[in-house]
C-alpha cells in the first residue's frame, strides 16, 4: 500500500509511529551515556586506548552533539520521518555528525564512536534490505575513516577499531532482518485486516443492492460510494452502454471533470472497452477481466481521462450472465502500483453484484412498462365495450320502438309516415357509420387501407361535403362559414379519403358546438417551413374546447371525453389522424380565438394541371 516514490527510492516506511520515537529515545540514551562517561572521567578514550590527536575538548564535543540533537528531536517528534518515508536527510545529517565528532575526539578509540549506531539503526529500519546493507556498509567505512590516523599505531586502539566496524555491521544486519520480519507481519496482517473489512463491505453492498427497490440512481450510487474502500482513489465512473448507439455515457460520477450523460468512449478497437472481457472459459459464468492504463501497464491511459491529472486507470466491466457488457466501472488513481489480489477480487465481485442488480433493475422497469401498456389497454376495451353498447342500442331501441308501427303504417297520416321513415334512415345510416367506422379502424390499424391519390381541387371537394352535411347543421340551426383563397393550388390526394376526414371533423364539430353557432371551414396556403409545399385545412367550431393534456390523446383509438354521450366509440378522429399519415401530411387541434376549437390537417401540392372529374366544379344546384 506504499506510495510508488518511496518503492523507486527502496524505501520502506515503518507503518507504526513508535519505531520514530524509539529511535529518539535511542539516540538520547547514547548520547547520555557516553557524555556522562566522558564528563565524569575527564577522557574521551575507551579504557586502555591513549586519547591522543583530540582537537577539541569533549565539553566541546557534548555541547555541540546537544545542539544538534535539541532541533532534530523536534523534527522527528512532529515529522516522524521513519512514518513518512522522509529518513533520508536525517540519516545523512547522522552519519556526518558522528563521523566529524569521532575524528575530532580522537579518532579509533572515542567514546563518540558509538554515535554510528543511530544512522546504522536508521539504515536497517527505513530502507528495503539491499538498500539497507549497502548503507550500513557505507556508514562502517566513514566509521573506519574517522578513525585514521590510529592514534600513535596504537595496537589496542586498532583492535578496538577492527572490532567496532564487525560490530556494526553486524548490529546492522540484525536490525535489517528485525525490520524485514516486521514489515512482513504487518503487510500479512493488513492483507487479512483489508480483506476482512472489503468482505464485510461487499456484504454491506449486497445488503444495500437488494434494498435499492430496483432504483437505478441508488444502484448506482451504492456502487461508487463502494469504490473508496480501495486507497488512493482520485474518482470513481459507471458508463453504460447507450441502447440506441454504439457510444456509452457516463450514468454516474463522483467528478466535476465527467458529468453524468457525458459520453464515454465508443466499444471499438480506440476505445479501452474492447480489452474487458470473460476471464477464462467453460465457466458457470462470465468473469470481467480487469483493465489498466497508465504508469506501468502496457497501454496508455485513453483520451477520455488524459487530461484527469491521474496516474492510472482502472476498469472492470459489468457483465450480465448472458456474457453481455452493459457498462464498466472506471476508476481514475494518482498511482501505478499494481493492483493486489484481494483488490481484484473485490472489485470482480462488486461489477458482478452491481451488474446483476442494474439489469434486474432494467428489468422491473419494462415489467412496469409492459403492466403500464396493459392497465390502459384494458381501460380503452372497457370504454370502447360501453361506448359501442351505448351507440349500438340508441339506434336498436328506436327502431324496436318504431317496428310495430309499420303494420297499420298505410292508416297513420302521411306526415307520421314521413317523420317514421326519416327516423328509420337515420337511425340505420347512424348503425351503418358506426359499423363502417369499427371495420375501416380495424383496416387502418392492419396497414390494409390503400390510397388512389390525384390532382384534387380541395375548394371543390370541401364544398360538396359542406352541401351534403348542411341537413345535419339545420337540425341544430348551424351554420357554416367557407373561406378559400382564389387560386389555391391542386393537392395530391384521394377524393374520397379527404371527403371522409371532413366529414368526420365536421361531424365532430357540430356534435360538440352548441345550437346556432358557426362551424368555419377555411383554406390555406401556408408558407413551408420544410420546402414542401402544403395546403392546410381547418375546422373551427364554437365548443367547449380540448383541454391542453388531452390534445393529443383525442387521436387515439377509443379515446372519448367525458361526456360519452357526444364522443362516441373515439373512432373518427382515430381514422382522420391515419388518413392523414397516409397521405403525408399531419393533424392536430389548437385553441379558437373566442373560444372553442381549430382542428387542423396539411395535405401535399402538386404542379400537375389535370384533376379528376369528380373535383370538377358542380352544376347551379351546388
Amino acid at each position: 500500500m506504499q506510495p510508488s516514490f518511496h518503492a523507486t527510492q527502496g524505501l520502506a516506511p515503518v507503518p507504526s509511529p513508535r519505531g520514530d520515537y524509539f529511535l529518539l529515545a535511542l539516540r538520547w540514551l547514547i548520547f547520555g551515556g557516553v557524555s556522562v562517561i566522558t564528563l565524569s572521567s575527564g577522557r574521551s578514550a575507551y579504557e586502555g586506548a591513549v586519547d591522543a590527536g583530540t582537537i577539541v575538548s569533549p565539553w566541546l564535543a557534548t555541547l555541540l552533539i546537544a545542539a544538534y540533537y535539541l532541533p532534530v528531536s523536534v523534527f522527528v517528534w512532529r515529522q516522524r520521518p521513519l512514518v513518512t518515508g522522509r529518513m533520508g536527510g536525517l540519516l545523512l545529517a547522522d552519519a556526518v555528525l558522528a563521523t566529524i565528532i569521532t575524528a575530532l575526539t580522537g579518532g579509533g578509540g572515542s567514546l563518540f564512536s558509538l554515535l554510528f549506531v543511530i544512522p546504522i539503526v536508521e539504515a536497517g529500519l527505513a530502507y528495503r534490505w539491499r538498500v539497507a546493507l549497502a548503507l550500513i556498509a557505507t556508514i562502517g567505512l566513514c566509521s573506519l575513516l574517522a578513525s585514521l590516523p590510529l592514534s600513535g599505531g596504537n595496537a589496542g586502539a586498532a583492535a578496538v577499531t577492527a572490532v567496532k566496524f564487525l560490530f556494526s555491521l553486524l548490529l546492522g544486519l540484525l536490525v535489517t532482518v528485525f525490520s524485514e520480519q516486521m514489515r512482513q507481519e504487518y503487510t500479512v496482517r493488513q492483507a487479512a485486516l483489508l480483506a476482512t473489512v472489503r468482505m464485510a463491505v461487499l456484504n454491506e453492498i449486497s445488503l444495500r443492492l437488494g434494498e435499492s427497490q430496483l432504483e437505478p440512481e441508488r444502484i448506482l450510487t451504492t456502487t461508487l460510494e463502494s469504490t473508496h474502500v480501495l486507497p488512493d482513489i482520485t474518482f470513481s465512473l459507471v458508463v453504460l452502454s447507450d441502447p440506441e448507439g454504439h457510444d456509452w455515457y457516463v450514468a454516474a460520477s463522483t467528478t466535476e471533470r465527467h458529468p453524468v450523460g457525458q459520453r464515454a468512449p465508443k466499444i471499438d478497437e480506440a476505445g479501452f472497452t474492447p480489452y474487458f472481457g470473460p476471464a477464462g472459459s467453460g465457466t458457470a459464468r462470465p468473469q470481467p477481466a480487469l483493465y489498466l492504463a497508465g504508469g506501468e501497464a502496457t497501454r496508455p491511459l485513453p483520451e477520455f481521462v488524459a487530461d484527469d491529472e491521474i496516474t492510472q486507470l482502472i476498469g472492470v466491466p459489468l457483465i450480465l450472465p448472458t456474457g453481455a457488457v452493459m457498462g464498466a466501472i472506471a476508476l481514475g488513481r494518482q498511482t501505478d502500483r499494481p493492483l493486489s489480489d484481494d483488490e481484484q477480487l473485490f472489485l470482480r465481485s462488486l461489477a458482478l453484484e452491481a451488474g446483476l442488480a442494474l439489469r434486474n433493475a432494467q428489468l422491473y422497469s419494462r415489467e412496469q412498462e409492459q403492466v403500464e401498456r396493459l392497465r390502459r389497454f384494458e381501460a380503452l376495451r372497457a370504454t370502447f365495450f360501453s361506448a359501442t353498447a351505448h351507440e349500438l342500442k340508441t339506434p336498436l331501441t328506436v327502431l324496436k320502438t318504431l317496428a310495430p308501427t309499420l303494420t297499420p303504417l298505410p292508416h297513420l297520416p302521411s306526415q307520421t309516415q314521413t317523420e317514421i321513415s326519416q327516423t328509420f334512415t337515420q337511425n340505420l345510416e347512424r348503425l351503418e357509420l358506426l359499423v363502417t367506422d369499427m371495420l375501416e379502424s380495424v383496416r387502418l390499424e392492419a396497414g390494409a387501407v390503400t390510397l388512389h391519390p390525384r390532382s384534387l381541387d380541395l375548394a371543390s371537394r370541401t364544398r360538396r361535403v359542406l352541401e351534403r352535411l348542411a341537413p345535419l347543421l339545420e337540425r341544430k340551426q348551424q351554420k357554416f362559414e367557407f373561406h378559400a383563397p382564389a387560386h389555391l393550388p391542386l393537392v395530391y390526394a384521394d377524393g374520397k379519403r379527404v371527403e371522409q376526414i371532413l366529414s368526420n371533423l365536421i361531424d365532430n364539430a357540430a356534435k360538440f358546438a352548441p345550437p346556432a353557432s358557426v362551424i368555419e371551414v377555411s383554406l390555406s396556403q401556408p408558407c413551408p417551413s420544410d420546402g414542401q409545399g402544403l395546403a392546410q385545412v381547418v375546422v373551427a367550431d364554437a365548443g367547449p374546447g380540448v383541454p391542453l393534456q388531452e390534445r393529443r390523446l383525442i387521436f387515439d383509438r377509443f379515446y372519448s371525453t367525458a361526456d360519452r354521450a357526444l364522443a362516441g366509440v373515439g373512432l373518427g378522429l382515430f381514422i382522420c389522424r391515419e388518413l392523414v399519415r397516409l397521405h403525408g401530411g399531419r393533424i392536430w387541434v389548437e385553441d379558437r380565438p373566442g373560444g372553442g376549437s381549430r382542428f387542423c390537417f396539411t395535405l401535399p401540392l402538386t404542379s400537375e394541371e389535370i384533376i379528376d372529374e369528380e373535383s370538377q366544379p358542380q352544376n347551379s344546384n351546388h
